[in-house]
């Protein structure tokens, strides 16, 4: 089945019978379920969790260089 198929299936679980039409959330969690189900090795479906935000992460690339640089000194000094 592709995802073609399937998301029809995953909508019509939400679809609203009072005829109303879908929220900005709603159209985003939609979209957010049709772009990422695949199906896996073992032949099954698999959904992304669809209201996990995506964190915001520091730029942190000057600490890990100084890092890499004190660890390749220890490495350095302990091979000899």
């Amino acid at each position: 089945m592709t995802n073609g198929k399937l998301f029809p299936l995953v909508e019509q679980d939400f679809e609203d019978p009072g005829g109303k039409s879908m929220s900005q959330q709603d159209l985003k969690f939609l979209e957010i379920l049709n772009d990422g189900i695949f199906k896996d090795e073992d032949g099954s479906y698999v959904m992304p969790l669809p209201f996990k935000s995506t964190p915001i992460l520091p730029n942190n690339r000057h600490q890990a260089e100084q890092r890499l640089q004190l660890l390749r000194k220890k490495l350095q000094k302990d091979s000899v």
